[in-house]
């Protein structure tokens, strides 16, 4: 294990420096700011894709190709006709060298979307016509996860599973870049009260997720009334017999669709919102993320008292430079270092960490192993 104790020094100062001048400038990035930095005692697990993958779900790089399977396998499909056909186009119109057949990297085609819909406010003349092509996109998605969840019974969920075991009980923290419900899934089967929002408890697991889900909205885009029939909030405890519905009306931040029965997710999810609230891979997605600001600072808090930090399936690539800010400042926090853990099969995920993070990582080169095997 590598130490050098002058560099880290430097490193806590530049910090300390840079919550204090963000005190000052009143700066946005005021979820930093806390007055003294608490105790570690906390177990944090963070969830890439390849905790999803674990569960039988398709990986970032997978999305497109399974959203073109779902395209191809139902022409008419609910929520957008023509899908497949629509795609093409847009491959035409952002990528015009490339001919046909060809099928962009995901991060990449969602960030043009991304960046075509915040310049194209007014309409630009000859543009690309097809503006409701993202909000599709993501509910197509939706709808790919929702398959392959309801394909994960309990049986397969209560299994034995060193992991799954160690970071589904009360007390620990779960922070994930994942869209999906395998989580809440894994707790509800498992008979864990767990919480979408807010500081580590120790009677219950807490779970943060930093994109969004696919079964959360904002109350603009609520097909039904907003109420607590058909909505919840993230601040509601879930799977407890102690679990109290907050209110939710038009001004809550972000609702969360009701859902009684997994096997219906899609139903129900399709029948709640007209655009999920999925924060899609994109760089510089700072001015983006609105409504789940305050789940990034209960994230850093999370990581700041955290006494070991289980990096699960998650590679860090180059477009999240928000989550490796968030990290690095979270592991910074205080006199004391966490103990890091890294599981990934790839060695350059390992060099990133220890580049980028920190030099002092325990490595596990290895998948994470399946839920449903």
């Amino acid at each position: 294990m590598v130490t050098d104790t002058g560099s880290k020094l430097d490193d806590r100062r530049q910090a300390v420096s840079t919550e204090l001048e963000a005190r000052r400038s009143g700066s946005a990035v005021g979820w930093l700011l806390v007055t003294r930095a608490p105790d570690r005692k906390w177990q944090v697990y963070f969830l890439g894709a390849g905790f999803g993958c674990a569960g039988g779900l398709p990986n970032t790089a997978a999305l497109l190709d399974r959203v073109h399977d779902l395209a191809s396998e139902k022409p008419a499909w609910g929520v957008s006709k023509n899908l497949e056909k629509r795609l093409d186009d847009a491959y035409a119109f952002f990528y015009p060298d490339k001919g046909s057949g060809f099928r962009p990297e995901v991060v990449d085609f969602f960030s043009i979307l991304s960046a075509y819909l915040q310049i194209d406010q007014g309409g630009l003349p000859e543009g690309f016509p097809d503006r409701p092509l993202l909000a599709d996109l993501r509910f197509a998605i939706v709808h790919v996860l929702c398959d392959r969840l309801r394909l994960l019974i309990d049986a397969d969920l209560q299994a034995p599973h060193d992991l799954a075991d160690d970071m589904v009980q009360p007390g620990r923290v779960i922070i994930t870049t994942n869209w999906d419900t395998l989580p809440e899934r894994l707790a509800e089967s498992r008979g864990v009260p767990f919480r979408l929002s807010g500081p580590p408890k120790a009677g219950e697991l807490t779970i943060l997720k930093l994109h969004g889900s696919i079964d959360w909205l904002r109350p603009p885009d609520a097909k039904k009334p907003v109420g607590t029939v058909a909505y919840g909030s993230v601040d509601d405890l879930c799977g407890s017999q102690r679990a109290r519905h907050a209110n939710v009306n038009a001004a809550t931040p972000v609702l969360r669709t009701r859902v009684t029965n997994a096997g219906a997710l899609w139903r129900t999810i399709k029948g709640a919102a007209n655009d999920p609230l999925m924060l899609t891979m994109a760089p510089g997605k700072a001015d983006a993320l609105g409504p789940l600001l305050p789940l990034w600072g209960d994230a850093y808090r999370a990581l700041s008292a955290a006494a070991n930090i289980h990096v699960v399936g998650y590679s860090m690539p180059a477009d999240d430079i928000e989550i490796r800010t968030l990290i690095r400042a979270g592991v910074l926090r205080g006199d004391a270092d966490p103990d890091i853990t890294v599981l990934n099969p790839a060695p350059d995920v390992h060099s990133r960490f220890r580049e980028l993070i920190s030099r002092e990582i325990d490595s596990e080169y290895r998948p994470v192993p399946g839920i449903n095997t």
